[in-house]
């Protein structure tokens, strides 16, 4: 009796099987796969370059010779108004950027001068009783007591 019951459950289940493997796929799967295949397009919307057209339009587009710029075209006259009304502001002078040049560091400090070191610096005493100078970036460097 158990194997007859076994039997049965095995071949209700083998049955269950092949028909899910038979079973067609959904239809909107299939559709959104063919969709994204024939635009050609990214989701951004740019060309796709994984497909071979758009592979080839790219090249063709990079090896095709590049035509002249068309001359500039010059500005149709402006009506002719009144001299009272049609005042206009001279231009603002062009400034030319400057070179770049070296920041000078600032030299005072708000603490006392105490003279200078064999290099020429000069040093102040802190507030505390170090002694320092000031860098050429302008930070404060503390000389060692020996």
């Amino acid at each position: 009796m158990k194997r007859l019951l076994l039997a049965l459950i095995l071949s209700s289940g083998l049955c269950a099987a092949v028909q899910a493997q038979t079973a067609a796929p959904a239809a909107p799967a299939t559709a959104a796969k063919t969709s994204k295949k024939s635009t050609g397009l990214t989701k951004s919307g740019k060309p796709d370059m994984r497909l071979k057209a758009n592979k080839e339009a790219a090249k063709a587009k990079a090896q095709a010779p590049v035509a002249p710029a068309p001359a500039p075209v010059a500005p149709a006259p402006a009506p002719k108004v009144k001299a009272a009304v049609a005042k206009k502001a001279a231009p603002a002078p062009v400034v030319a950027p400057r070179p770049a040049q070296k920041v000078q560091a600032a030299t005072t400090s708000a603490d006392q001068s105490i003279g200078t070191d064999a290099k020429g610096r000069t040093l102040y005493r802190g507030p505390r009783g170090g002694t320092y100078y000031i860098n050429s970036n302008g930070h404060k460097e503390y000389v060692k007591h020996q």
